[in-house]
């Protein structure tokens, strides 16, 4: 059996939904690595008068805000590569084989450009239509790896729970006859990061693909030391978006299958 976790990493431009998928007993080795590494960092801060964390958090994290306030940038981006460490496999307690490492997995859409599709919708409804088309995406492109490389093997995804779980459940239930997710996938369940050390992992690389693709949707193509660490280490990466101009053209095709009276 196979497991993966998934998260969402979104601003008011970009949505993208991205995570980790490994076999069970890898994550038997994660697991405990991640929390010793938590426990290790909260001795530190304890020495220094600082609050203990209770969790990698991407966003505050990456800015020493919340439970990293008073962290140095050389201490967030230390602590950042021991996490990834132990999810590429790179640690002594989690090495694995190259063919064995976890995958990550991730897809992001504009928010912008979704708006062509549906002009009238609120905030959430437009990152519920999008973030079901992202995971919906991700999961496709599992069902394609794994058809493969891992023919024999079946998932069972885990999301964060909040408030795009309906959106993420509704993307499993789209993809579940789909030819290459067909018998492959168990099902997808909520589950809150203080019960589920893995979506701290699923945040991690959230919040790195994140990043990239936002800048890859504003046209720029600089990509992040901690991905490249991840790339470098020969971790298998399924990635990817929706180009400039995919909703326009989805949306091209529509207007004409209606003019054609193909759409009532």
């Amino acid at each position: 059996m196979m497991t993966g976790y998934f998260d969402e990493s979104y601003n008011n431009r970009t949505i993208l939904c991205g995570g980790w998928i490994t076999t069970d007993q890898q994550w038997d080795r994660i697991i405990p690595a991640w929390k010793s590494r938590i426990a290790y960092e909260n001795r530190v801060s304890e020495k220094h008068g600082l609050k203990p964390i209770t969790r990698y958090h991407g966003a505050d994290c990456a800015s020493c805000l919340g439970e990293f306030k008073g962290w140095s940038v050389a201490r967030q981006i230390r602590f950042v590569q021991r996490l990834q460490d132990i999810m590429i496999g790179d640690s002594g307690s989690t090495k694995v084989r190259k063919s064995q490492k976890p995958m990550v997995i991730g897809w992001g859409v504009s928010l912008d450009e979704a708006r062509i599709l549906i002009p009238d919708a609120n905030k959430q409804s437009l990152r519920d239509f999008c973030y079901r088309l992202c995971v919906g995406e991700c999961l496709k492109e599992i069902g394609r790896v794994m058809e493969k490389c891992y023919p024999k093997e079946r998932i069972t995804f885990f999301h964060d729970r909040g408030d795009l779980t309906n959106a993420a459940a509704a993307a499993f239930n789209d993809v579940m006859d789909r030819q290459e997710c067909k018998g492959r996938f168990v099902t997808m369940a909520p589950m809150g990061w203080e019960d589920c050390i893995p979506l701290q992992s699923a945040d991690m690389i959230a919040h790195d693909l994140f990043k990239l693709m936002d800048k890859r949707l504003l046209g720029a193509e600089q990509i992040r030391r901690s991905l490249r660490r991840i790339v470098g280490a020969e971790t298998p990466i399924v990635a990817g978006c929706l180009k400039p101009g995919a909703f326009q053209q989805m949306k091209t095709w529509y207007d004409a299958d209606v003019a054609a009276g193909k759409i009532l």
